[in-house]
């Protein structure tokens, strides 16, 4: 019978000889020495990782932010754009229409529209920023439509190319041609393309060789791809928009933040002009009542159908009947001339109201300016004025 069995322990140090040992302590010192440089290079990869990842955020440019903007109250809110073209004449003109429940609308006006200017005459649109700016384009265009318009902002060439700093893509029906001498040449081709600043401003205020339903529909395709970087770029926002009146930021950024947004022209047909190569535009008055009402009725100065006001001066005075004309086209009249009288000794201004039925607006009238007469007219009235008012030398007293 054999005795307990006993398991057999490995070798202790002990149990090793000299060169056994040595060779033990180089082993140990190479994995030693592997272990640590394997985690140097991975400690070093990190950072270096960490560097590159780090610069690349530094260094990237932000992606832009969305131009988040306030509502327009519920009466909305207007503001006319005009781009003037390097002589300072209108070439562009924008209305601007917001409104919190109803899509907004961008109206463009042609700039050889023939209209009556209040206590000026008939010119075109494009003749009148020479003549007084933006504000004297503003007027008309109320006079014309009936509507308010809250703001004006006016661009130069160099004013433009300061708030448009940045290539945008715009998609042209047609080529932009231009006369060269005899010859003519493409300067901006149809189709998709990035156009420069420069080229922007090109495009909203060379006619070129076309007629100006082609500018005005190039000039749409220009200011859609404005309000679209207005509407995803802020900081192209804040430039644009930079110095502007507070209800024309306020148009602007409403229109382009609408999906619903609507640009359309004001309709027009071409005027009947002595030779026949002049190409200029009249607007039915026919058709105010059916487009305001369409597409901006919340800009309507008043709901009642627009008396016609004729303004004559029989003072003698230089001047007098425009800032009347202009005070009554705010208050929702519809003055449609300005003259002199048929003397000019008149001692106290009269109102004059052409039929019993303008009775009523007469009197308003008198008080709106502060002085006059009202006088019925019954004998002879105007088929044309609803009221008739001679200004006589009351208005500097």
């Amino acid at each position: 019978m054999t005795g307990p069995q006993h398991k057999r322990e490995k070798p202790g140090p002990k149990d090793l000889n000299a060169r056994e040992l040595h060779r033990a302590a180089v082993t140990d010192a190479r994995r030693t020495a592997r272990t640590r440089i394997f985690f140097a290079l991975l400690a070093a990869l990190l950072i270096v990782g960490g560097a590159v990842v780090f610069s690349w955020f530094s260094l990237r440019e932000p992606p832009p932010q969305p131009n988040v903007v306030e509502v327009p109250a519920s009466t909305g809110v207007s503001s006319l754009i005009v781009i003037e073209n390097p002589q300072r004449e209108a070439a562009s003109i924008v209305l601007v229409a917001s409104h919190p429940e109803i899509a907004d609308r961008l109206e463009l006006l042609n700039p050889s529209l023939l209209s009556y200017v209040p206590g000026y005459g008939e010119f075109e649109i494009s003749e009148l920023a020479p003549l007084g700016g933006g504000d004297l384009i503003a007027l008309t265009i109320t006079n014309l439509l009936g509507v308010r318009i809250d703001a004006v902002h006016v661009f130069s060439e160099e004013s433009f190319l300061r708030a448009v700093a940045e290539p945008l893509e715009v998609d042209l029906a047609e080529p932009l041609i231009v006369g060269e001498g005899d010859a003519d040449r493409v300067i901006a081709a149809e189709g998709e393309g990035l156009r420069n600043p420069e080229m922007l401003y090109t495009l909203l205020s060379e006619p070129g060789r076309g007629d100006e339903s082609s500018f005005v529909l190039r000039q749409s395709r220009v200011w859609t791809a404005i309000l679209q970087q207005v509407a995803v770029d802020g900081e192209f926002a804040d430039v644009f928009l930079d110095s502007a009146h507070p209800d024309t930021i306020l148009a602007l950024n409403g229109a382009a933040q609408d999906p619903d947004l609507v640009v359309s022209s004001l309709p027009v047909k071409r005027a009947e002009v002595l030779g026949g190569s002049l190409e200029q535009y009249v607007f039915d008055g026919s058709e105010t009542a059916t487009i305001v009402g369409r597409s901006f009725s919340y800009l309507q100065l008043t709901d009642e159908p627009r008396i016609s006001v004729e303004i004559l001066n029989g003072n003698g005075g230089v001047g007098v009947t425009a800032p009347i004309a202009e005070l009554l086209v705010e208050r929702g009249f519809h003055v449609i001339r300005t003259d002199n009288a048929d003397r000019d000794d008149y001692g106290e201004t009269q109102v004059v109201s052409q039929g019993r039925e303008h009775q009523q607006a007469a009197i308003a009238i008198a008080d709106l300016i502060g002085f006059g007469e009202v006088v019925l007219e019954l004998r002879a009235p105007s088929g044309i004025f609803g009221v008739t008012i001679i200004l006589g030398q009351d208005i500097s007293g």
